[in-house]
Formats: C-alpha cells, structure tokens, sequence
C-alpha cells in the first residue's frame, strides 16, 4: 500500500467512510427531516411563508445569523417580482420569493421569535432575518404605496379633465340651440 497505509488500516479507514456516508445519507446531517419549502407554488405565499419560516427557525436552531444568512439566501434581487431566493434546506433548490411572501415571512419570523420556547440565540436569529427582510422589503413597499398615490392623483387629475370637457361640451351645445 502507497503512502504508509497498512492493508488492514486502509480497509478499516474504507469501512469507517462507508458507515459515515450511509449513515449521512440515511439519516441527514442531524438524523431528522429538515423542513423543506420546495413544491409550493409561488401563487400561494401564506403557505410560502410559513414553511420558510419553519425552515429558518430549524436552522436558527443550530446556527447564527450570519451563517444561517450565507447558507439560507441565495440571492437579493431586490425587485417586487422577486425580492431575494431563499435556498431550500432539504434540496437546495433556489426558490423566490415576492413582495408578498417576504412581507408575510417578515411577519411570521416576529411573531415565532416573540413566542416563548425559544432559546435567546435561536430567537435573536430570526429577529435578525426578520430585520434583513424588512431592510429589502421596506424600499418596495414605499415605491409601491408611492406608485399607487400617483395612480389615484393621475386617476382624479384624468377625473377632473373628463368633467371640464364634459362642462364645456354641454355650453357649446346651449350655445348652438
């Protein structure tokens, strides 16, 4: 055998790795089922929210933030369609999430977070998503109220015209009989 390995000490290593993979592979990381947030379609962002809620507080549960953040994210693109993708635990398939999905698990992640059973660091975790979540949910959230204010002023400025010309049809119209 190369490098120093006996025969014996080399089949022993081979059968340690074996056991280690299968016992991975069968029973996951932990030797539990991690909630999983793939499969939900994107139409249906309560359903979205709460597993990714469940997910990220199964992964507090054992990581801080910052490396719950690295692995969990996969992306922020910080647009209404999709504000960031969130990396599914079991997987790691890259789902996205909307503006509605993210302010919903925005809201679920205070609330479990305020609930009591959770340890102080678990807690603190999804206390700091929440906040990630609200620093790139917040921006869209304004742009869209500020969106919907120039659709009703547009909406009454058009109002307006509409109900001038129709003023100054009926005084032609007065004016001609």
């Amino acid at each position: 055998m190369r490098y120093g390995l006996s025969c014996g000490l080399a089949r022993g290593l081979w059968a340690g790795l074996l056991t280690a993979g299968l016992a991975t592979g069968i029973l996951g990381c932990h030797g539990k089922a991690e909630p999983s947030i793939t499969g939900v379609p994107s139409e249906q962002p309560t359903v979205l929210a709460a597993k990714g809620a469940a997910a990220i507080a199964s992964i507090c549960s054992r990581q801080s933030f910052a490396t719950a953040k690295a692995g969990v994210i996969a992306g922020e693109t910080k647009l209404r369609e999709d504000v960031f993708e969130m990396r599914d635990p079991v997987s790691y398939t890259v789902i996205p999430y909307r503006l509605g999905a993210t302010v919903r698990l925005e809201t679920m992640l205070r609330q479990q977070a305020a609930a009591p059973g959770h340890p102080n660091d678990q807690a603190q975790c999804m206390r700091d998503f929440a906040d990630h979540l609200k620093g790139l949910s917040d921006p869209l959230v304004a742009a869209a109220k500020n969106q919907d204010q120039v659709d009703v002023l547009a909406f009454k400025d058009a109002e307006k015209e509409a109900q001038q010309e129709i003023e100054s049809q009926e005084e032609i119209e007065k004016d001609t009989k």
